[in-house]
C-alpha cells in the first residue's frame, strides 16, 4: 500500500554532522548582481550593502490557496471517516466471528511492524511510502473479527503516526484514510464471501480483491491531496506499482494464513521470506534512487550549464537543488568582494517562492564551518531534542545540508538545502555528498556566469567609450555622424540642421591657466547644453567633435529661422559665467549652421561647409552664420585653381603691373609699386585677393614672391639703367615674411638683378606689425641689407605707433579708403592729417593710396604728405607702358597731355 506523508511538519532537532573536507583557497571572488545603466548609458553594478531588500523573483503561491488546501484536507479526512462509519453499519461490528480468531493487541503489533519496515518512493513534492500492511490485513480478514481487524489497525497505524508525524492535519487524514480503507476492505471480503475459509480458493480471490480495493481508496485519497496541495496528479504507474505490491503482499498473507492453520512454528519460515522481500525491496528503491539522483545531476548539469546571466544560473541551480534534494527550502548565499559575511546576497526558493535579498551580517551557526573551513556540513531530523537543537531552531528548520560554493579565487559563499520532503525521510551521508557535486557544478556554472557578464560589460563598457567623448560623456564624432546620417536617410519631407559651435579665445585659457582648467570648462559647457536641450522630444543629438568643438543635429527643422534661433539660445546658454578654481570666466561661442538638403545632402559635406559657416561666424556680431556659398572659398571651382594657379607661376604666366608714386613737393616720379597679375585663360582677370589667399593657404606663396621679387627687380634695374633714379616696392605676405629662408633669398635676388637694397621697398601689412615678436628678426635682416621697409593698408588695423618705435620701418602708406573721400568728408581728411603729423614725428615718410583727383592731391600737398599713389597719376599698367607713361610725365603739370593720354587709352583695358 502507498501513504501519503506531507512534506514538512517535524519539529525534532538533532546534531551536526560533518561531511568530507576541501583544500584551502585564500581569496574570495567578488559577487555582485547587475540592475541597470547609468543615465549617460554607461553600464553601473549594485554591490552588496547592509541593507535588507527583499525582490520577488517567482511568483509566490497564495497563503490563501495553501489555506483552502489545508481545509479540503480536513473535509476529506472527514469523507473518508463517514465512509469509514457507513461500511462499519453495513457489515455490523458483530457479524460472523470465526473459529480461530487473533487478538486486537496481537494485530496492532502486526500494523506497527509493517508501517516502520517501509520502502519509500519520493515522487514530486510528496512521499510515498510502499509498506507490507497488506500481510497483517490479509490474514485478519480471515482470522479476526471485524472489530479486532479495525482496532489493531488503527492503533498499530497511530503509534507510528504519533512518533513520526506531529502535523495534526497529517494524523487526522491518515487515521481517516487507514479507516476507510479497512472498512472497505471488511465489506468487500464479507460481501463476497462471508467469513471465509482460507482453504478455499475464492476466499483467496476474494481477499486479493479487497485488498486493492482499499489501495484504491488511499491511492485516489493521495492524488486528491497532492493535487490541491498543487503538487502533480500521480502516475498511473504509481497505482500499477501498489497493485503489484499489493497482489504479493496478499499472497504472501495467504500463505501465512495456510501456514498457521497447520501449524503455528511454521511462521517462522515465512517470517525469513519475508525479510527477504523486505531486502529486496530496499535494495530496489536504493537503486531506484541513485538512479534517479544521477537523472537529476544530469538534468542539473544541463540546465545551468544552459543559463548565462547570473540571475538565470541562481534560479536554475535552486530549481534544480530542490528537485535533486526532495526539499522544501534551497537557499544560496554569496559573499562580497571582501569575504567578509556582512556583504552578503541571499538568494532563496522556499516552496513556490523565490526572493533575492542583499543583506547584511549573516549570522549562521555554521558559516565558520562551510565557508571559512571549507567543510560540507550535515544536519539530518532527529528523533529526540539535543544540546544543538537551538541550531535547528535558529534556521527555522527541521533539516538542513550545506556545502561551500568555490571559484577561482575562493570561497563564493554556500549553498543550502532544508526541510526534506516528508516525516518519514530526512538527509543523510547520501544526500551530503550529491549537494556537494551539485555545489561544485554549480560553482562552475557561477563562475562562467560572472566571467559571461564580465565579458558582456566590458563589451558595453568599450561601445559607450567608443561612441561617447572620454571628457565630457556626450557623444562623439563617430556618434554624431550616424545620427546624422540616420536622420538624412529617414528625413522625408523635414529638413536636417547641423550646428557647429566652436569656443572663442578657448586656446588662451589653455595657455593661461593650463589644460586641466580647460577641461574643467568643457565638462561645464557640455552640462549646460546637455541640461538645456538633450532632454527635447525632437531627437536632438548634442556632440563634441574634440577640443572646443561642439555640434548640434536637429532631425527636424521647418526653415532657416528656426536653426538660427536655436543657435541663438545655445550661444545665450553659455554666456553666464563659469567658477572655476576660484576663478571666474567668461566664454563665449560661434555657431556655423548649414541645413539639408540647401547646402548639402551628405554628413560629411554637412559638416564641412557648417566648419566654413563657423569661421565665418566669427567675424560676426552675434557669433551666428548660416552657410554661404558665395563667401566659401574652399569650393571645388576655387580648389581647382591651386593646379592652375601652380602651373602658372611654374611657367611663367603671371605678368606684374606697375603704379606710379610722385612725390609731392615737386611731382616727380620717385619709383613704382609692382602688383601681380593673372588672366586665366577660362575665367579670364582674376583678383588679387582670391589667387593670392589661394597660394597663402596652399603653399605656393614662396613661388609668387619669388616671380613677382624678381621680375620687378630686374625691371627697375633696367629703368635706372636709363636714366631714371626709381625705386620699386614689392608687396611680402605674412607668411613669407615669418620665414627664415626669406631674407637671404631677397639678398640673393638683389644680387642677381644687380639693383642696390636702397632702391628696394618691401611693404608689410599692418598684421604683421601687430606680433613684432615673431617679424621683428625678418624686418631687422631686410633693414640690416639696406631695404626700405613700408606699413601698407595703414590705418584700417588695430596696430599701435608704439610698434613703429619698435622696428626699423621708414614709410607708412594711408589706406585708399580714407584718401579718396578726404576731399568730401572732413572727418577722413583730419585721420589722414593725423596719420601724417604721428609719421613724421617719428620720422617716417608717408605715401597716399588711391589719389583721384586733383582735390585729394591739393589737400594731401597740403598737410604736407610726401607720396602720391594712385588713378590721378596712373592706373597699375605693364612695364612698357609705364616706360611710355615715364617718358610722357612732365614735372608740375598734373594735367592729362596727349602722350600721357595715348599711354593711358593703351593700357585703359587693364583696369
Amino acid at each position: 500500500m502507498s501513504r501519503c506523508v506531507a512534506s514538512v511538519g517535524s519539529e525534532h532537532f538533532g546534531s551536526w554532522t560533518v561531511v568530507g573536507s576541501r583544500p584551502l583557497i585564500n581569496l574570495p571572488i567578488p559577487i555582485v548582481q547587475e540592475v541597470g545603466v547609468s543615465p549617460s548609458g554607461a553600464p553601473h553594478e549594485l554591490r552588496m550593502e547592509a541593507a535588507e531588500i527583499e525582490q520577488p523573483i517567482t511568483t509566490p503561491s497564495s497563503d490563501t490557496a495553501r489555506a483552502n488546501a489545508g481545509a479540503l484536507v480536513i473535509g476529506l479526512s472527514a469523507a473518508l471517516a463517514a465512509g469509514f462509519a457507513a461500511s462499519a453499519w453495513i457489515i455490523g461490528m458483530q457479524s460472523v466471528i470465526p473459529a480461530t480468531t487473533v487478538a486486537w493487541w496481537v494485530l496492532a503489533i502486526g500494523f506497527a511492524v509493517t508501517a516502520v519496515a517501509v520502502v519509500n518512493v519520493e515522487m514530486h513534492r510528496e512521499v510515498h511510502v510502499f509498506t507490507f500492511s497488506e500481510i497483517p490485513l490479509a490474514v485478519a480478514l480471515f482470522f479476526a473479527s471485524p472489530l479486532a481487524v479495525i482496532l489493531g489497525r488503527l492503533a498499530g497505524e497511530l503509534i507510528v503516526l504519533l512518533w513520526r508525524v506531529r502535523n495534526p492535519r497529517k494524523v487526522l487524514f491518515n487515521i481517516g484514510l487507514f479507516a476507510a480503507e479497512t472498512g472497505a476492505a471488511i465489506s468487500v471480503f464479507r460481501a463476497l464471501v462471508g467469513h471465509g475459509n482460507i482453504a478455499n480458493p475464492a476466499s483467496w480471490a476474494a481477499a486479493l480483491v479487497a485488498v486493492l480495493v482499499a489501495d484504491a481508496i488511499g491511492w485516489i485519497s493521495v492524488s486528491v491531496v497532492i493535487r490541491w496541495h498543487g503538487g502533480a496528479r500521480e502516475s498511473l504507474t504509481t497505482l500499477l506499482i501498489g497493485a503489484g505490491t499489493a497482489f504479493a503482499n496478499t499472497s504472501l498473507a495467504l500463505a501465512a494464513a495456510l501456514l498457521l492453520r497447520e501449524s503455528a512454528a511454521s511462521v517462522a519460515l515465512l517470517g525469513s521470506l519475508v525479510g527477504v522481500l523486505f531486502v529486496a525491496y530496499r535494495g530496489y528503491s536504493s537503486l531506484a534512487q541513485r538512479y534517479a539522483s544521477l537523472q537529476l545531476l544530469y538534468d542539473f548539469t544541463r540546465a545551468i550549464s544552459g543559463a548565462k546571466r547570473a540571475e538565470t544560473v541562481l534560479g536554475a541551480i535552486l530549481q534544480q537543488a530542490r528537485k535533486a534534494l526532495r526539499c522544501e527550502i534551497a537557499e544560496i548565499v554569496l559573499v562580497a568582494s571582501d569575504g567578509e559575511r556582512n556583504h552578503c546576497v541571499r538568494v532563496r526558493s522556499a516552496h513556490d517562492d523565490a526572493t533575492v535579498s542583499t543583506i547584511g551580517e549573516i549570522n549562521v551557526p555554521f558559516w565558520h564551518l562551510v565557508v571559512d573551513e571549507r567543510e560540507v556540513v550535515l544536519a539530518p531530523r532527529p528523533t529526540k531534542r539535543s544540546s544543538r537543537s537551538s541550531l535547528l531552531e535558529e534556521l527555522g528548520v527541521q533539516d538542513v545540508v550545506v556545502a561551500p560554493l568555490f571559484a577561482q579565487e575562493g570561497v563564493a559563499g554556500y549553498l543550502l538545502a532544508a526541510d526534506r520532503m516528508g516525516d518519514v525521510s530526512t538527509f543523510d551521508t547520501s544526500d551530503a555528498r550529491l549537494l556537494e557535486t551539485l555545489a561544485n557544478h554549480a560553482s562552475v556554472a557561477l563562475e562562467n556566469g560572472r566571467l559571461v557578464e564580465r565579458v558582456a560589460r566590458e563589451v558595453r563598457e568599450r561601445e559607450y567609450q567608443a561612441a561617447h567623448d572620454a571628457l565630457t560623456g556626450l557623444p562623439n564624432r563617430t556618434t554624431f555622424v550616424a545620427a546624422l546620417v540616420e536622420a538624412l536617410e529617414q528625413r522625408g519631407d523635414d529638413n536636417v540642421a547641423v550646428l557647429l559651435m566652436d569656443l572663442d579665445r578657448f586656446k588662451d585659457i589653455n595657455d593661461t591657466l593650463g589644460h586641466d582648467t580647460g577641461d574643467e570648462i568643457l565638462c561645464l559647457v557640455a552640462a549646460r547644453l546637455s541640461s538645456s536641450f538633450a532632454s527635447r522630444s525632437d531627437g536632438v543629438t548634442i556632440a563634441r567633435l574634440g577640443g572646443d568643438e561642439f555640434a548640434i543635429m536637429l532631425p527636424h527643422v521647418h526653415d532657416e529661422s528656426v536653426a538660427i534661433q536655436f543657435a541663438t539660445d545655445a550661444r545665450s546658454v553659455l554666456l553666464p559665467p563659469y567658477s572655476v578654481r576660484d576663478i571666474t570666466l567668461e566664454v563665449a561661442a560661434s555657431v556655423g549652421i548649414t541645413i539639408a538638403p540647401m547646402h548639402g545632402t551628405d554628413a560629411h559635406t554637412l559638416m564641412k561647409r557648417a566648419d566654413i559657416a563657423m569661421y565665418s561666424a566669427k567675424r560676426e556680431p552675434n557669433g551666428v552664420q548660416v552657410y554661404d556659398a558665395d563667401t566659401d572659398e574652399n569650393t571645388v571651382q576655387k580648389l581647382a585653381l591651386v593646379g592652375s594657379l601652380r602651373e602658372a607661376i611654374e611657367n611663367d604666366h603671371l605678368q606684374v603691373y606697375y603704379q606710379p608714386k610722385v612725390r609731392l613737393a615737386d611731382e616727380s616720379v620717385m619709383g613704382a609699386e609692382a602688383l601681380v597679375r593673372w588672366f586665366h585663360p577660362e575665367h579670364g582677370f582674376m583678383s588679387p585677393e582670391v589667387f593670392v589667399a589661394i597660394a597663402e593657404r596652399t603653399g605656393l606663396i614662396g613661388g609668387l614672391t619669388r616671380l613677382v621679387a624678381r621680375k620687378a627687380m630686374a625691371q627697375c634695374k633696367e629703368w635706372n639703367d636709363r636714366g631714371h633714379d626709381l625705386s620699386i616696392a614689392v608687396n611680402l605676405s605674412a607668411v613669407s615674411l615669418l620665414d627664415p629662408t626669406t631674407p637671404d633669398l631677397i639678398g640673393e635676388w638683389l644680387i642677381e638683378s644687380g639693383l642696390t637694397p636702397a632702391n628696394l621697398t618691401i611693404e608689410i601689412t599692418e598684421t604683421v606689425v601687430m606680433e613684432p615678436a615673431k617679424s621683428i628678426a625678418a624686418i631687422e635682416r631686410l633693414a640690416a641689407l639696406g631695404i626700405k621697409l613700408s606699413i601698407d593698408d595703414f590705418g584700417t588695423g588695430y596696430s599701435s605707433l608704439s610698434y613703429l618705435q619698435k622696428l626699423p620701418v621708414h614709410e607708412v602708406k594711408v589706406d585708399r579708403s580714407f584718401v579718396m573721400k578726404m576731399g568730401a568728408n572732413e572727418s577722413d581728411a583730419a585721420i589722414v592729417k593725423s596719420i601724417i603729423d604721428l609719421a613724421h614725428n617719428l620720422n617716417l615718410r608717408v605715401c597716399a593710396e588711391g589719389v583721384e583727383d586733383r582735390v585729394s592731391w591739393d589737400r594731401l600737398a597740403s598737410q604736407g604728405c610726401d607720396i602720391a599713389q594712385g588713378y590721378y597719376m596712373s592706373k597699375p599698367i605693364p612695364a612698357d607702358a609705364f616706360s611710355e607713361w615715364l617718358a610722357a610725365w612732365e614735372p608740375k603739370r598734373i594735367e592729362p597731355i596727349a602722350n600721357v593720354e595715348r599711354a593711358v587709352s593703351a593700357i585703359g583695358q587693364w583696369r
